[in-house]
């Protein structure tokens, strides 16, 4: 979120985008893992195993999701983590986000697909973006992945 964020506005941003959807919101940071108007926040370190199976394991999580969007620490390492422990709770016909992609990272998550998830994860496309934008070069770059079986 950074020092100057707000606390859940990402998620009331994500809530306002899909409106009539029940939104089930994780984040490391304990200020903003609070229930509101249709939107249930778990804690999770998307850097550790143990942590995400935790909140997988909690009683009101559904079992599979259409979307799922990593809206997290925006770090390979982190994202990546996240999505090995989680792909497994995507629908067949769902897609699944990573957001905010560094461009300096687009080269190692190239070599990510490449060499490793098309081989481990056959039923899975997956797509990387990079959105032109002069206003930001930075991470205007996104991952999205559509599970097919």
């Amino acid at each position: 979120m950074g020092a100057g964020g707000t606390p859940m506005a990402s998620h009331r941003g994500w809530k306002k985008y899909f409106e009539r959807s029940t939104l089930y919101a994780t984040d490391i940071d304990e200020r903003v893992v609070k229930n509101e108007g249709g939107i249930y926040a778990y804690h999770c370190d998307q850097t550790n195993a143990a942590s995400i199976q935790t909140m997988w394991a909690q009683p009101n999580i559904p079992e599979a999701f259409d979307v799922m969007i990593d809206d997290g620490l925006h770090v390979l390492e982190a994202n990546t983590h996240f999505f090995e422990n989680s792909i497994h709770k995507l629908r067949v016909g769902g897609i699944y986000v990573v957001e905010d992609i560094l461009s300096v990272k687009l080269g190692y998550w190239e070599q990510k697909i490449k060499k490793e998830y098309i081989q481990n994860y056959p039923d899975l496309v997956f797509r990387l973006f990079s959105i032109p934008n002069w206003a930001n070069a930075l991470d205007n770059n996104v991952l999205i992945i559509y599970k097919t079986a």
